[in-house]
């Protein structure tokens, strides 16, 4: 049994002459696999959900979620597939919350308009709680995304609009033997003949068959991330991430690793240096698969650790019952 990653590296193909072909992967996803070795699996909520699957693909996932100093609250997901369109044939997916603050959402995709491309359209509603950022559309918005890849080239593009303004991202990545440049500009529509845009980032990724490196900016330019990711072995994956801001004296430093201790156990941790602040942030996530009941078990905490204590940031227990 092989417990390597879906997602791992090791995106070259061969075609039928022999000649080494090379798909590259959407910019938006350079430096992926380091940042969900860090983010996922780390739930800090306590979470039931119920997920279902019927014989002819149609999932369904019922979430209650309950935080700290924070209402309960509800998720319904679903997916349904539809096949008897043609060419128009796709997925409708949605996700609906009982909370103002969180997107509810429902979307098509086109799978087979044409070979490499695909398309969804989306509504997506929500009212962001107050935290001193303001939101292109606070109100909600109508979303148009194009996704193409081929060999050598991945492209994508989205169109969120609600009338009022709209707001177009692109993004384009060009690969060969297992190295991608590529970079992505976000405008206003309404800006596209006044003034350059100040919303791109770019970056360079390089994929071998165990491994990936990246070096991208972020937050408008403004950051730059060095990412690593590896598969020691069939059971291990170790990551690190650098992170330099550039308009000020900011730097952090992450590392980790995930152990598949056996088929129905998992554990991950990182730690997290940053030079802002006197404390290391270190955080554990542990699965465990069981038989009877059928049942994903998920325990998470996060600790800062200073020179003279130790104290606990967060934690969360998810349980996720049925189909996984």
């Amino acid at each position: 049994m092989s417990f390597l990653r879906a997602d791992a590296p090791n995106k070259r193909t061969v075609a039928t002459s022999g000649a080494p072909k090379f798909r590259p992967p959407q910019f938006g996803k350079f430096g992926s696999l380091s940042k969900d070795l860090f983010k996922k699996k780390y739930d800090y909520d306590y979470t039931a959900t119920f997920k279902n699957r019927t014989a002819d693909g149609y999932v369904v996932e019922t979430s209650a979620v309950a935080s700290n100093n924070a209402p309960l609250r509800g998720l319904l997901k679903s997916s349904w597939p539809v096949k008897s369109l043609g060419a128009a044939s796709g997925v409708v997916e949605s996700e609906f919350h009982t909370v103002p603050d969180r997107e509810s959402k429902i979307s098509y995709q086109f799978n087979k308009l044409a070979p490499g491309l695909s398309v969804k359209l989306g509504l997506t509603g929500v009212k962001p709680s107050p935290k001193g950022e303001t939101p292109d559309f606070p109100e909600g918005w109508a979303s148009a995304e194009l996704e193409y890849k081929r060999d050598y080239l991945a492209a994508q593009t989205t169109v969120r609009t609600n009338q009022a303004k709209t707001m177009v991202d692109a993004s384009l990545a060009l690969g060969y033997n297992n190295l991608s440049v590529g970079g992505k500009v976000s405008v206003d529509a309404a800006q596209l003949t006044k003034k350059v845009p100040e919303d791109f980032n770019y970056g360079v990724q390089y994929d071998g068959v165990d491994y990936s490196m990246s070096l991208a900016t972020d937050k408008k330019h403004t950051v730059v991330n060095a990412s690593y990711f590896q598969n020691v072995s069939t059971r291990q994956t170790v990551g690190a991430q650098f992170t330099q801001a550039l308009n000020k004296a900011q730097r952090t430093l992450t590392f980790g690793s995930e152990y598949r201790v056996d088929p129905d156990t998992t554990i991950r941790g990182y730690a997290k240096v940053d030079s802002s602040k006197d404390s290391t942030t270190v955080a554990a996530a542990v699965q465990h698969r069981l038989v009877n009941p059928n049942a994903l078990v998920g325990v998470a905490a996060e600790f800062d650790v200073a020179p003279n204590a130790v104290s606990t940031n967060k934690y969360g227990l998810t349980l996720t019952f049925g189909d996984m």
